[in-house]
């Protein structure tokens, strides 16, 4: 299933150690314009710096309302150099990598794959490959509901390996409506609210996990209330040793 398409004159399969190698070997015999890469660096360092102010002027809580780009950007003040973040947001997987702004290869994984509902079996997996570091698993509230939470919370209990989940809830399945709307753009979807997509009434996903393992549960519904709660949950998880699930409510998609 191929993930995503870059435009090159040819495609080469090659073990990546050697063709960097080749590649530096190369380099070292051309005579190298400096003045031309100083004025490219420039130039992307100029860039870089503007997404990054764009960005940051993203993370900020829309009145009342906890957007996806606060949520991430509160998260990220609690990360560490040994931390190892699950992505399964779906829908707001961009906004997590675009606003964890990682740069430790290996601080990010996502599963690659066509399925849904990874996240919990994964993050005790990466536990228990990487037990001294701390696993966050964000992900959406329907991948939450395809993980079969009870049984990832009772495992995370049973074989001690806590992490921090918290769960992106905007009440209901959005991605089957962008894909609709992608490939039916006036079609019956952008007509209607109704085609049978949100979670109402909603389940009570905290308290799931805290009934089949133990994990600290909290439901967050206001920005004044998120960073009291993210403190509570990496506590639980680092010092307290049990997983801990935050059900933070963000802008809800229609039904």
């Amino acid at each position: 299933m191929p993930l995503f398409y870059i435009g090159a004159r040819r495609s080469l399969r090659a073990d990546s150690a050697v063709a960097l190698r080749q590649l530096n070997e190369r380099l070292a015999s051309m005579e190298l314009d400096h003045g031309a890469i100083a004025e490219r660096r420039a130039h992307y360092a100029t860039l870089h710096d503007e997404r990054r102010q764009r960005l940051e002027q993203r993370e900020q809580p829309s009145g009342d309302v906890i957007t996806p780009a606060y949520l991430t950007s509160r998260v990220r003040r609690h990360l560490d150099d040994d931390t190892i973040v699950l992505n399964e947001g779906i829908t707001n997987y961009r906004t997590v990598v675009d606003h964890l702004m990682s740069r430790r290869p290996g601080a990010m994984m996502t599963s690659g794959g066509g399925s849904l509902g990874w996240n919990g079996g994964a993050a005790i997996g990466v536990k228990l490959a990487r037990p001294k570091s701390t696993v966050v698993c964000l992900t959406g509230d329907g991948s939450y509901l395809f993980s079969i939470p009870s049984v990832v919370h009772w495992m995370a209990r049973k074989y001690e390996t806590p992490f921090v989940q918290i769960v992106y809830n905007n009440g209901g399945w959005q991605a089957p409506r962008f894909s609709a709307l992608s490939v039916h753009p006036d079609g019956f979807v952008s007509k209607t609210r109704d085609i049978g997509l949100s979670f109402d009434p909603p389940p009570d996903y905290g308290a799931i996990a805290a009934a089949a393992g133990g994990a600290f549960a909290r439901t967050v519904r206001h920005p004044g209330e998120l960073d009291d709660a993210l403190a509570a949950a990496f506590d639980a998880v680092r010092r307290e040793r049990r997983s801990a699930v935050l059900d933070v409510l963000l802008p809800q998609v229609p039904s």
